[in-house]
């Protein structure tokens, strides 16, 4: 059996939305129609709930090595931090890990004190998340910075963005810059985005270091659906509707 995974989902429309039980399992049936068994729940570190909804995995799901499982669905735990200068990390490692982690992290942590909260080791996946979408280019920063990461993502609302020739291109020689790997995530929101982009691994993981092996040995493959664009520009249209209606119903209320 394969691992057939989307390395960038959010488990909520909106970080300051409160964390949604029958939503976080409807994400979960989408990526199972858009071909994944797995996928990195990825919220925010400010998102409101995030220990709250890191409860509710441990409560209801069995725990198998690194993920949890889902009616046969694999969940690995990580957190998006952004930092004092504008990029955006993804780090995905243990969940016990996860939930440490993120109350250590103020919002607007520099990247030098972020680096240091990060172990370096097998059990632990870092990449820069959509690196070129706050900048025209790549930030000036010391490289060495990144010694410790393992990949920069290729991103699905990026390659909708600025085509996929370009943003690939635009990935590709950063990668070989950083001297890092390259990992694809779809940056979902809203659910019908999951999937868009999928990594495809030859093997069955539940482990963190199994999957990080994986990616430095070059035993999987990027694969980006031909309807990436239209589902990419959907779900921010709908997203925006919902977000909209949910705050008017604030108001009300």
């Amino acid at each position: 059996m394969s691992l057939i995974i989307d390395f960038h989902v959010h488990g909520k429309l909106k970080s300051s939305f409160p964390f949604c039980e029958k939503a976080f399992y409807e994400k979960i049936k989408e990526a199972k129609g858009a071909g994944l068994n797995a996928f990195a729940l990825s919220d925010h570190s400010h998102a409101v709930d995030f220990l709250e909804k890191s409860d509710y995995m441990y409560k209801n799901y069995e725990l198998v090595d690194d993920c949890f499982i889902v009616d046969g669905f694999k969940i690995f735990s990580g957190v998006e931090i952004t930092t004092k200068e504008e990029l955006d990390i993804v780090v995905i490692a243990n969940p016990s890990f996860i939930r440490e982690l993120q109350p250590k992290v103020p919002k607007g942590i520099s990247l030098a004190n972020l680096i240091m909260l990060l172990p370096h080791g097998n059990d632990i996946l870092i990449f820069l998340a959509h690196p070129f979408r706050n900048h025209s280019d790549f930030p000036t920063v010391d490289k060495k910075t990144f010694l410790n990461f393992d990949a920069v993502e290729l991103n699905a609302t990026d390659l909708a963005t600025f085509g996929e020739s370009e943003n690939r291109q635009q990935v590709e020689n950063l990668a070989n810059e950083l001297k890092l790997k390259i990992v694809g995530g779809s940056d979902t929101h809203f659910s019908i985005q999951c999937g868009s982009i999928r990594n495809v691994f030859e093997k069955d993981i539940t482990k963190i270091r199994d999957l990080k092996g994986e990616i430095f040995a070059y035993s999987f493959t990027i694969e980006i659906d031909a309807t990436l664009t239209t589902r990419v520009k959907s779900a921010a249209i709908i997203k925006e509707l919902m977000v909209q209606e949910h705050e008017r119903r604030q108001l009300i209320e």
